[in-house]
This record gives structure tokens, C-alpha cells and sequence, in this order.
């Protein structure tokens, strides 16, 4: 199926069920999760992961089977007196699937974006791979 129809078919049974799996679910464990956008490109999907203030070696990126992992977390500067606090940067993961025959191809961390892209790839991806980010 090609990844337009996968995305399409699968987004839309989505907003209808969220039992349904799609190219990325709602599934975090912390409460928190980080805005994102997913971009369709020829054959690849590139995720734009938005994470203002946390820190590139705060951040954590693997895949387990046809699903890839986002987590993270911010040092606090317990020294510091606020007069207002309107950032909490708490610790989260986030859970996104990915169509089963795509492979990690980038991940690169610029102006508080994580860029991460997974191209196609006939081959069977393995069950568990962390990434660096660039």
C-alpha cells in the first residue's frame, strides 16, 4: 500500500477509533507530550518533533518492531527564584508507529526541533535499534 493511502486510511480510521493504529497514536505514559508535525516525502515520513528547552543529551530516540520512541527530560536549576513560572519542562515519552517496512534513515536536533525521517525498505526492520541524534 503506498504510504499516502497507509497515512490517509489509517488517520482517518484514527479520528474515528483511537484503537486503531495509525502513523502516530495519542499513546505517551507521562502525561506530557510534545507537538509534532509528520511530513510525507516521496518515499520517506519525516517527523518534526517540537522540544524547546531540552537539551540534545537530555534526549533519547530508539524503535521497538514498527513502532519508534521519543523521551526525554530537562535539568532544573533549583537555584533559580521565579517571580512567574509559565515553562514546566517535565520528563515524557512518546510512542509513534511507523508502516511496517520503513527503516531509521536521520535524526538531526536544530533550533529546538527534533528531525527524524524513515525511508523505505523492502527489508524486515529490526525488533529494537536506538539512534543517535545529530
Amino acid at each position: 500500500m503506498p504510504l499516502e493511502s497507509y497515512y490517509n486510511t489509517s488517520a482517518k480510521a484514527f479520528l474515528v477509533s483511537p484503537t486503531v493504529s495509525a502513523p502516530t497514536t495519542l499513546n505517551y505514559e507521562t502525561g506530557v507530550s510534545p507537538n509534532y508535525n509528520i511530513v510525507l516525502d516521496n518515499s520517506c515520513i519525516e517527523f518534526e518533533i517540537y522540544l524547546a528547552g531540552y537539551k540534545k543529551d537530555n534526549l533519547k530516540l530508539y524503535s521497538e518492531k514498527e513502532e519508534f520512541f521519543v523521551s526525554g527530560h530537562s535539568e532544573v536549576n533549583s537555584e533559580k527564584q521565579y517571580l512567574a513560572k509559565n515553562v514546566i519542562l517535565k520528563p515524557f515519552k512518546h510512542i509513534f508507529n511507523i508502516p511496517k517496512n520503513y527503516e531509521f534513515e536521520s535524526s538531526k536536533f536544530v533550533d529546538g526541533i527534533l528531525y527524524v525521517k524513515f525511508k523505505t525498505n523492502p527489508k524486515e526492520s529490526p525488533q529494537h535499534k536506538e539512534y543517535p541524534i545529530e
